[in-house]
């Protein structure tokens, strides 16, 4: 029996052609290729993940540090300490300096101006995550609350004239296990207004 024109046109083209795929070797390079990328894509993804994490703890400690030295030049506007007061414990000043030296921990504001023997805390809300301390809260927006154990602070007061002096404040945080992290903020106050 003969075959048809049209069947023997098929056959024999589809077995002068050779089909081509991927061979093995070239789907495990592409493959490899892929998984390089994905590994770089994690890491960097995990690391952007640490890094935000960070970054609140840096922005709380940039505000407590803005927060101390502006109840400084507060205290001294409204006379609640004299000038000879803004400087650090045992500097031998007459009178002695209020400030004490070295990091302490920060404490909740008591209202009598001073602080009492509790961590401080705040509370990050907002469509930014503004940072605000939790005395007064807000009835419309509930705050994350953050304790302020992991922050220390310290003010360092150093006279440069009888008139002028200059105020560090530095906020300690840690980061990572026996790792720190330091923000400073420094400004002069002068004994006039």
């Amino acid at each position: 029996m003969a075959m048809k024109p049209w069947i023997t046109l098929i056959f024999k083209a589809s077995a002068g052609t050779r089909q081509k795929g991927f061979s093995l070797i070239e789907f495990l390079v592409a493959m490899s290729i892929v998984m390089i990328g994905l590994v770089g894509l994690l890491a960097l993804f995990s690391h952007a993940v640490v890094v935000a994490s960070f970054s609140e703890e840096a922005m709380i400690a940039k505000q407590k540090a803005r927060e101390a030295l502006e109840s400084v030049f507060t205290a001294r506007n409204t006379q609640q300490i004299v000038y000879d007061q803004i400087r650090n414990v045992g500097s031998g000043g007459n009178p002695d300096g209020i400030f004490l030296a070295g990091f302490q921990p920060l404490y909740l504001p008591t209202t009598s101006g001073g602080t009492g023997n509790y961590p401080g805390i705040v509370g990050v809300t907002g469509q930014h995550g503004s940072v605000e301390t939790m005395m007064i809260s807000k009835p419309s927006q509930t705050p994350r609350v953050i304790p302020l154990d992991n922050f220390q602070r310290q003010i360092t007061i150093t006279n440069l004239t009888a008139d002028l002096r200059q105020i560090d404040v530095t906020i300690r945080y840690h980061v990572k296990a026996g790792m720190t992290q330091d923000y400073t903020v420094s400004s002069y106050i002068s004994r006039f207004r």
